[in-house]
């Protein structure tokens, strides 16, 4: 039972990180990050430009922060919540949760299938996109 309370709490976080934008928003963080390293090593650009382009990089990325935070935290509250409903359950104590969880051959397997369901729910994102 503790397994599959686990594996539950892994796809919710899934779940949560795709489901929030969260994903999308680091990418978009990576990209204003981007635009703001070239236009600093611009040579056509004055220095005041630069400085107007960074400043606002800076307050884009600040704001891209507090959301990558607030989905992170929503994703390991609802994996948390999983984990502790089972144990409140009566089905497992927390103790013994925390102690799979832990171990290296739970991480290792989690991972493996936490990156395969990540790429079946893009896969399955990408056939919905493309359906006329």
């Amino acid at each position: 039972m503790i397994l599959a309370a686990l594996a539950l709490s892994v796809l919710a976080f899934i779940a949560v990180l795709r489901l929030s934008g969260t994903v999308t928003v680091a990418g978009n963080a990576a990209a204003v990050a981007r635009d703001a390293a070239a236009a600093m090593r611009s040579p056509g650009l004055t220095d005041e430009e630069k400085e107007a382009r960074s400043r606002r990089a800076a307050v884009t990325l600040f704001g891209a922060f507090l959301r990558i935070a607030a989905g992170s935290l929503a994703a390991i509250a609802a994996s948390a919540a999983v984990v502790w409903a089972g144990a409140a359950a009566g089905f497992y104590r927390i103790e013994e949760a925390i102690a799979v969880a832990t171990g290296w051959p739970f991480l290792v397997g989690a991972s493996v299938a936490a990156v395969a369901a990540w790429i079946a729910a893009d896969r399955l994102t990408r056939q919905k996109a493309e359906r006329p």
